[in-house]
């Protein structure tokens, strides 16, 4: 076993582990079916968009969720894949709307999200 082949399963056994750092979500793929997984949340930045950055601002959010087919997602599709999570730890759920990838490798994904 090399340590690249091994991050994926550090990354779901450790980070995203509901008793470490992670918390639930509902991960809906474009077109497919709800799905709980577990990610990393990093909350609240508000964000300007619009073509001239200054039209509005809206709440935006960061997830770390796994590449993996069980355990989180393998494809991402920007302005069509939803989660829901709430607001605030502890909050009702609402749908946040993924709109970029930051970053993604063996292991996880890092997405930004608004709502």
């Amino acid at each position: 076993m090399t340590f690249k082949s091994q991050l994926p399963e550090d990354a779901k056994a450790t980070f995203l582990n509901s008793d470490e750092f992670a918390e639930s979500v509902v991960y809906t793929p474009n077109g497919g079916s709800p799905k709980t997984i577990n990610a990393i949340v990093v909350r609240e930045r508000l964000e300007s968009k619009g073509p001239d950055q200054n039209i509005s601002l809206s709440r935006g959010c960061e997830i770390l969720i796994a590449n993996d087919a069980v355990a989180g997602v393998t494809s991402i599709n920007k302005n069509n894949d939803k989660v829901s999570f709430p607001v605030q730890v502890g909050g009702a759920s609402v749908i946040w709307t993924v709109v970029e990838i930051l970053h993604h490798d063996d292991a996880m994904w890092h997405l930004r999200v608004i709502k």
